[in-house]
């Protein structure tokens, strides 16, 4: 059998992401809004709104409901982010290991050090984390600056035949008509890269919706369901 040990979790747990260090709710909520999705989608600008706002007051309502136990916003922002695990970043390695017939092992979940964890304060740089690898990690890797390790899609989306794939999809399948053609096209035409070290966050997040939207196409063209909005 194969196995093999990730880091999953660790972000959630010391609350490294920016997010999660956000000073109000409303200012939480603008981390949590797709920027770029209303470019690239035919969508009555009320309907998005009310799309947005009712995701808001969800948010709004689950953090709140920390707060109501007992936790400061900053503790109950925290908590929430805890959501990020169950909705996204579990379930990605569940999919892709179990894909593969690859046993995983997430041993930052293990009950009694997320407890540890979450009993210090949120810290973007994880120093109680790195203090762990002290005399066991080469200095150099110790004292890196932190750094994510998101999976290439979102620039196969933009260089190579992914991109194509996307292109063609949304420009000439079933969901062309919902679809903003120009902003489509002005992705692609757009000679900046995602392949330099830090990369243009509104490009990135082009990507990203680009992406999603490509994904509900295809899931649909296979599933033969005719979409109508």
């Amino acid at each position: 059998m194969r196995i093999v040990v990730t880091g999953t979790g660790s972000d959630e747990i010391f609350g490294s992401y920016e997010w999660l260090h956000s000073e109000t709710i409303n200012h939480f909520d603008q981390w949590m809004r797709p920027a770029t999705m209303p470019h690239f989608i035919r969508i009555d600008p009320l309907l998005w709104d009310k799309v947005q706002h009712k995701s808001f007051l969800k948010r709004k309502g689950l953090i709140e409901n920390f707060q109501q136990q007992g936790f400061s916003l900053p503790e109950a922002i925290r908590l929430f982010g805890l959501f990020h695990l169950e909705a996204d970043a579990l379930p990605r390695v569940d999919l892709g290991t179990m894909a593969s017939s690859v046993e995983c092992r997430v041993p930052l979940l293990d009950q009694e050090f997320v407890n540890t964890a979450l009993s210090a304060p949120p810290d973007t740089e994880k120093n109680v984390f790195r203090s762990l690898g002290i005399n066991r990690i080469p200095i150099e890797i110790l004292n890196r600056p932190k750094c994510g390790f998101p999976h290439p899609v979102f620039v196969w989306a933009k260089h190579g035949e992914l991109a194509n794939s996307i292109y063609d999809l949304l420009s000439e399948g079933q969901f062309s008509e919902f679809i903003n053609q120009d902003h489509l096209k002005g992705f692609f035409k757009d000679e900046s890269s995602l392949l330099v070290n830090k990369p243009s966050a509104y490009l990135y997040d082009s990507a990203s919706s680009l992406w999603y939207l490509f994904s509900f196409a295809l899931w649909c063209d296979i599933n033969k369901l005719k979409i109508d909005i």
